[in-house]
Parts: C-alpha cells; structure tokens; sequence
C-alpha cells in the first residue's frame, strides 16, 4: 500500500512540477515575441551578434540592451526546453540516471533539436522557433491540467487563472471557474 501512495506523490508531484515548467516557457515565450517585436533585427541576426554582442564597443557603449533583455526573457523557456531533453535521456536509461555530465555544446545541440533560441538567427527564424518551443508548452500544459483533473490532483491558483485550468463544464453547457484544489463531482 505504501508503494501505491508513494507512486500516486510522485504523479502529483510530477504533474504539479510540469505545469510549473509549462508556465514558466510560456511566459518566456510571450515575453520574447513582444520583446522580438520591439527589438526586431537590432538584438537579432549575425550583424548584430557581431556589433552588439557580449563584450563588443557597442554593448560597451550601451547599445544592444533590446539583445540584453531579449536573451534574459528567453533563458527560462531555454532552461525548460534543456530540462525536457535531460528527461527524456534519462527515462530512456535503464537506471533513470544519465551517468554523465552534458557540455554545454551538447546542450545546445539538444536546445535546437526544437529550435534554435539562439540570438544569431534573423528574426523571423526566431520567431518560428519560440511559436514551435511555445506550441509545445501550451500542449504540455494541456496534458497536466487534463491530468490534474483527471486524477483530482490540485491545479495551482496561478495556472488556472492564466490557461483556464480548473474549468469544469456545468450541465446546461456553461462553465464556471472552481477554487483552486475543488473539482466537481458527479
């Protein structure tokens, strides 16, 4: 019996920490299009890798700050998108351990087997590839809050504010918003 409970902690953990995870690429990503959007092709591209980058005369001068903010908006969707690629390795190894250490090249190999996140594309291409990372995250979060609802597990307050999780369809058709941790019961 205490195997059970344990496993069914470990699923409300799991699903708990994969909706937080969902949440955080997703703002990162809604964060990154509007900054894309301000910034557009001077924090973006070869050109302005090379003028505004770390350690150039320009970021020197104080320009490139559109390239400063736009990197640091990303590094959470970047994070999640690693930790995802170190899950599946790991649930794919008979021990569940990986039993080596990941250089930083290989995790930005594993990074863009999504996308590229990195600054040196055009904008465009950047922009496909955070609505690609953000499509993934919106399913991902779908799959948790189903889950959640499923299994009767909790939906944070916060996410079910901002995805609408904790929606229970009524009889009549309509829905209504449920405290965080209620479901209804038939």
């Amino acid at each position: 019996m205490q195997a059970v409970e344990k496993n069914a902690r470990a699923e409300k953990a799991t699903v708990s920490g994969g909706m937080t995870i969902a949440d955080a690429a997703l703002r990162s990503a809604d964060e990154s299009l509007k900054l894309l959007d301000e910034y557009g092709g001077r924090a973006t591209g070869a050109a302005a890798q090379s003028w505004l980058g770390e350690g150039t005369m320009g970021r020197k001068l104080g320009f490139g700050q559109g390239m400063a903010d736009l990197h640091r908006a990303m590094q959470p969707m970047q994070t999640a998108s690693m930790m995802e690629m170190i899950k599946e390795m790991k649930d794919q190894h008979p021990s569940g351990a990986l039993n080596m250490r990941i250089t930083q090249l290989e995790a930005v190999m594993l990074s863009g087997i999504l996308g590229s996140l990195e600054l040196d594309q055009n904008p465009d291409q950047l922009r496909k590839n955070i609505l690609a990372h953000k499509e993934i995250y919106q399913q991902t979060m779908q799959a948790m809050t189903d889950l959640a609802k499923e299994k009767g597990y909790p939906v944070p307050g916060y996410i079910a504010d901002r995805y609408g999780a904790g929606q229970q369809q009524q009889p009549g058709g309509t829905s209504a918003q449920l405290p965080a941790g209620f479901r209804l019961v038939n």
